[in-house]
């Protein structure tokens, strides 16, 4: 007598109405969100399949943390700029060729952009209160686009396409952690001395070679004796450890190693 019961040719047909109804309910869910980010100020709409941002968003003055990453985002409006408060902002995964002028949020302090297909105007919209931004696999060719931002401590550009940075690097004087893998880099310019605070730089996938012509060396004498230098990564470069030996400031660099107390100094390399 229990058999029919304990049989479950319904499951499927379970299974099919929730996916038919899987826009309503993530539309559903996006609704609810945003009014629990009205008191919160805190609005994740990650992985939502939005082409668009609900305009709904926009008006939550008190928003500190708005994470649109992994949708289907092409273009952002101008409103962004008018969430005044916002502290952090997460764009990656997204199909974004610019950004909006976002140079009037003074609070803003961590922006994530990466994987999206943006030009180093999208830099120089930000505004210099900025001081983590991760932009990976895009297409920002120059470093240019955001010396203004010279809070930064944290600048993540792999894979974009970078052949050079320019000597006023030098005014990113609050850098700790640059990533730069993926690039098309042979050389840094001595101007890196300048960033005192440097300790992280990883130089993955480019072009650093180790051969010496008149004393020129492709990594400066200043980035090893004049940064906080503590890792340095330079794995699949065309530079041998022997090479990089010989180059001035490296011997000084490694002393750290047992003068120091910091074990964590570090060296990768291919």
């Amino acid at each position: 007598a229990c058999s029919p019961t304990a049989r479950s040719p319904s499951v499927p047909g379970m299974g099919t109405s929730t996916s038919k109804q899987q826009p309503r309910t993530s539309k559903k869910v996006a609704h609810q969100k945003i009014e629990t980010a009205a008191k919160t100020g805190i609005l994740s709409l990650t992985g939502h399949g939005l082409s668009e941002v609900p305009s709904q968003v926009w008006s939550i003055t008190k928003m500190t943390t708005l994470d649109l990453s992994s949708n289907q985002l092409s273009a952002l409006p101008a409103h962004l700029a008018s969430l005044e408060a916002l502290k952090t902002l997460k764009l990656e995964k997204n199909k974004l060729t610019s950004m909006p002028d976002l140079s009037s949020l003074t609070k803003l302090a961590s922006v994530s952009l990466g994987k999206n297909k943006l030009g180093p105007e999208a830099l120089a919209a930000l505004p210099p209160s900025v001081s983590k931004l991760a932009a990976p696999e895009n297409q920002i060719g120059v470093l240019d686009a955001c010396l203004h931002l010279v809070k930064l401590q944290v600048l993540d550009l792999a894979g974009n396409h970078i052949t050079e940075l320019p000597s006023t690097i030098s005014v990113l004087i609050a850098m700790v952690d640059l990533n730069l893998d993926d690039n098309a880099l042979e050389l840094l310019p001595p101007e890196i001395g300048h960033l005192k605070k440097l300790k992280i730089l990883s130089l993955r996938g480019n072009r650093i070679a180790g051969d010496m012509v008149d004393g020129f060396q492709s990594l400066p004498e200043a980035l090893f004796v004049d940064t906080a230098l503590e890792r340095l990564n330079l794995e699949r470069n065309p530079i041998t450890r022997r090479e990089l030996d010989q180059f001035a400031g490296v011997d000084t660099w490694l002393e750290r190693r047992s003068s120091t107390m910091k074990k964590d100094l570090a060296l990768y390399m291919s």
